[in-house]
Parts: C-alpha cells; structure tokens; sequence
C-alpha cells in the first residue's frame, strides 16, 4: 500500500500490509481461496477474475491515518505494478453529523411561522374510540385517550401545536419525587391537570415525508421541556412515528412491542425516551427506535428500564443547547431487566455540565458528566458498530453479565470502558430488587476498570473495538476498521433526511 498522498506509486513509501496481522481482516467472494500473503509469495494465491470480489479491511491508525492511499496490486504477465486509487474521508470534516440547534425546522420552516397557524387549528380533546384522521393544523387542549379498538391516522405534512402547561380534561396521574433527579418537577396533582397527555391503548400511525413532515411542539411562544407531558404506549397499543418532528414534552413512555420510530427527530424533553416492559413481557417487548435523530435530554435520551428494544442507526446527541434540571446525564441508559441491541449509532454524551445540588446519597455534586451508555443488563446486550464520542464521564460503563461487545470506536472520552465487577440496583429502585429475588444472575470474570485499552475482551467472544485516547491527535478520526455501511451507517441509510 502506497502512503505517498499521491494517486500513482511512489517508490519508498511503501506500506507491507501482512495480512495474517490481527488487526486485517480479508473478505474473499465468488469462493476464491482466503489464503494470501503480500508480495504472491503464499503457498495458494489469491487468483481474482472478473466479476470476482476481494475485500480488505484496514484500520488507518497503522498508517498514521493518511488523507489519499493507493493500494499497489501484482498483475501477473501483465506489469509489476497496478494502483488501485482508494478514496479516504477526511473525518476531520465529515465524520460527525450536524449538531442542530433546539429551535431548527425542516423546509426553513420558523417557529413564527408555526405559531402562525394556531389561527386556523383544529381543536382536539378527549377520547377516540372509533377511526380518526387528523389533518392540516391541530391546536391539542387537554387529554387525548385512544381507545384499545380505535385508531389514529396523523397524515403527512399535518402540525399539531399542544396547549402548553394547561389540559382542559383536567386528568392525569400525579407520582412521587424522583430521588435520582431531585431538582425535577414534582409531578404533583396540580402538574398533571395542567400538562396534556396522549395516551395509546389503540393505534397511532403518523408517517411524513421528507417534503411534508409531521411536526408535534408547544403552543407557547417560549417553550419549555415539560409544556406538555408527552406520549404513553400501553401494552395493548401501537405506534408508528416516520419523518415526525417532536419536542418539548416531558416523557415519551414505551410498554408496547409494537413501536416503530423511524426518520423523526425527538428533542427539547425533559425525561426523554423511557421504554419499561411489564408482567410476561418483562423482557419480551422490543420497539425499534433506527434511523432517528435524537437531542436535548433532561434524562438519558433513551432509557431501558426493561425490555429488548432494537436502537440502530440513529444520531444522539444527549444534551447540547438547553439548560435541565435532571442528574442523570447522557445518551443511553440500560437496567437491570433489560437485553437490547444497539448497533451503527453516534452517541455524543457531552462535555461537564454545572449541577450544583445534592444526588441520590446525599453527596454535593458542582458537575456532571456525560455517558455514551451505562448498561446494567443482566440478561444480554449486543452492542456493535457504534462510535461513542466526547463523553466526560465514560463512553460504555457495564456490568460483568451477558453481553457482546464488538467493532465500536471510541474517541476523545475521558474514560473509554468502565467494567464493574458488581453492580446492584439504586435505592430508588426497590421494584427492582424485588424482581431480581426470582432470578439467579451468574456474573462473567471480566472484573475491572479499564482506561483507553487497546483491545477488550467482551461478554463472551474477543472484541475488536477501536480505542482512541483523550489526549490523541487524532480524537476527531473514528477508525475505519469498524465498518459501520460507509463508516457512519446512519448517514448513509438517510436517517435524518428530516433534516435536509
């Protein structure tokens, strides 16, 4: 492989790449021999006809990550060199998605200009209980309830202003403190009846387009991330979300295996995505949250408190551009009854942010800091192809059970893997405890805290995940060994083509 930065071999600026080392990787299609070795000097070739494919796999950072490379290939009887020219992405540039601020549109849509239609809205309250459309300009003033038999159709291009921090139902169910986020609202008798809630024992579908998407915010002229109180799935209902924008609520709560969010965007909320199974389906239930763009979380953006959720192919930035109450801080949170799969996603857990209070033992905390994952599953995870980013607590913290780690980059975090030999659930979840008597959970003998380690050995199998220290010159350049579709999977599968 020539380094030179030119398109055309440069004698000298060689780079023999041995592909018997453990960091290559070789992919032979067309069932052509999978032994090779550089220079043509292996007992059985690698003999490549037309049509037929070879794939090599290479992490850059044993090049020094060169901008141009070309790989030079021995034709035989025809001349001692051919350059293949290989194009590489400046990462420096490209490889992290756009950061969007709390107040972007699709289509330069304004804020203003939403507000505007609350003049020609249709007014919604109160309970579905047969098929319903809903179209054109919605104003939502208290409570919607969809039935276990009814179904709700949002069509494309509709916009549904909620009634902020007022509910002419007058309904909702009020709940203690949250001991792990104490400055959060109290959500009291009086919280509830003044925030709207649409809760699904039915069916929702809302599908937009990239021209036409469905937008759901707060009628207030300043909003806050609990104007309304958000979406509920129960376990009888279902909930189909394509090209939906999303935002200043409170919680969107997932008990249903029967939810599908695809292409939106969810941002500026104040608990985030909390997915929680119950009864037989504990572990059962497994919504697909892919291709999504996900930002500006009070909370962890997505939290497992049960269940097998599918999270794939998204962008989450955990907090960026709001000011939260909240102490617990970052993108993805995972407990104890929970197996998920979480694969080709970006997650930022961000920079210190001030807290100045007291968390759930009594300790006085100035800051807090962001996490890319914290999983405490006991009963499995697969986590592959991520690249976990600028996370100033840790970029994965997990538990030693079950688990598959694989294939994920890990850049400027100041600690990359914290393994934990024991991890036992938090005071504030005594429902746990109580779940976990039933259950005999055998840790693995992975015990230990880990700091920028160049390998990992995961749950179960050796891992090849790329490690790349705080202080590395190169933070800003993922490593390509990790082959997550075009590197960053999600760009090129058009998650956020909300966003164009």
């Amino acid at each position: 492989m020539d380094v030179s930065g030119e398109w055309n071999h440069e004698s000298g600026k060689e780079f023999l790449v041995d592909l018997e080392h453990h960091l290559i990787s070789l992919r032979v299609y067309k069932n052509l021999s999978n032994i090779y070795h550089p220079e043509n000097i292996a007992p059985k070739p690698i003999k490549v006809a037309k049509n037929h494919v070879v794939e090599l796999e290479i992490p850059l950072k044993i090049l020094n990550y060169p901008k141009k490379v070309c790989i030079a290939v021995w034709y035989p009887s025809i001349a001692p060199w051919g350059d293949i020219e290989i194009n590489i992405v400046d990462w420096s540039t490209h490889s992290f998605p756009p950061k969007l601020p709390k107040d972007f549109y699709p289509n330069n849509l304004t804020r203003e200009e939403l507000l505007a239609k609350l003049t020609q809205a249709e007014r919604k309250s109160g309970r579905i209980s047969s098929s319903e459309t809903w179209r054109g300009t919605i104003l939502i003033t208290g409570d919607i309830t969809i039935d276990k038999n009814a179904s709700l159709t949002i069509e494309l291009g509709t916009v549904i202003l909620v009634a902020a921090r007022t509910d002419d139902q007058k309904s909702g169910r009020p709940s203690p403190p949250d001991l792990f986020n104490p400055k959060d609202p109290v959500k009291t008798e009086e919280y509830v009846r003044n925030r709207v809630e649409i809760e699904i024992s039915g069916n929702l579908i809302a599908r937009g387009t990239d021209e036409s998407p469905i937008i759901i915010t707060s009628s207030a002229q300043n909003p806050q991330s609990d104007d309304w109180m958000g979406i509920i799935v129960h376990r009888s209902g279902s909930l189909e979300f394509e090209r939906v924008l999303m935002e200043y609520f409170r919680v969107f709560g997932i008990s249903s295996k029967g939810v599908r969010i695809s292409r939106s965007l969810l941002r500026n909320m104040m608990e985030g995505i909390v997915i929680i199974g119950s009864e037989d389906e504990l572990l059962t239930i497994n919504p697909i949250i892919t291709e999504s763009y996900i930002y500006n979380s009070g909370h962890m953006a997505i939290t497992v408190r049960s269940g097998s959720p599918i999270i794939t192919y998204n962008i989450i930035y955990a907090r960026n551009d709001m000011s939260f109450p909240g102490f617990e801080y970052g993108a993805i949170g995972v407990d104890f009854f929970a197996k998920p799969t979480i694969e080709h996603n970006f997650i930022e857990g961000g920079p210190p942010l001030k807290y100045e209070g007291y968390d759930i033992w009594g300790r006085y905390i100035k800051y807090i800091n962001g996490s890319g994952l914290i999983l405490h599953a006991y009963f499995g995870a697969i986590v592959k192809y991520n690249t976990f980013f600028n996370c100033s607590n840790v970029g994965v913290e997990i538990n030693p059970y079950r688990w598959v780690m694989e294939k994920n980059n890990f850049a400027n975090n100041t600690v990359n893997v914290a393994i934990f030999g024991k991890f036992e659930p938090e005071p504030s979840d005594i429902w746990q405890q109580r779940l976990l008597e039933n259950f005999t959970v055998t840790p693995l003998n992975s015990i230990s805290l880990i700091r920028y380690l160049p390998h990992m050995i995961s749950g179960e199998d050796t891992a090849s995940n790329n490690i790349y220290p705080f202080t590395s010159a190169h933070t800003n350049t993922p490593g390509t060994s990790n082959r997550i579709g075009n590197h960053s999977g999600f760009v090129s599968r058009s998650c956020c083509s909300i966003i164009n």
